[in-house]
């Protein structure tokens, strides 16, 4: 298996289980920080951080940082799924 099919199936992993973990409102707030509310209004962030879409509707940077976050917080347990989810099959 080519390894950026990996990191990839790593990095959906991760925005799977902060989509699933941590609340719309913890998420929006996250990414308004961190761009010091130079951003999307917070009102507009939180119908991004829910939409399925959002790797495509929200600006590059703001869902650079939102995929950073998730990884940040869920990427080694990320990494422990999907290792041990290979290894079964």
């Amino acid at each position: 298996m080519d390894e950026r099919t990996i990191d990839a199936l790593v990095a959906a992993t991760a925005m799977s289980l902060y989509k699933y973990n941590v609340s719309p409102i913890e998420r929006a707030t996250k990414l308004y920080d961190h761009f010091s509310g130079l951003c999307a209004e917070m009102h507009e962030l939180l119908e991004l951080v829910e939409n399925f879409n959002w790797a495509t509707e929200m600006a590059a940077p703001t869902a650079l940082w939102y995929q950073q976050h998730a990884l940040d917080k869920y990427g080694r347990e990320a990494e422990e799924r999907v290792q041990v989810n290979l290894e079964a099959h």
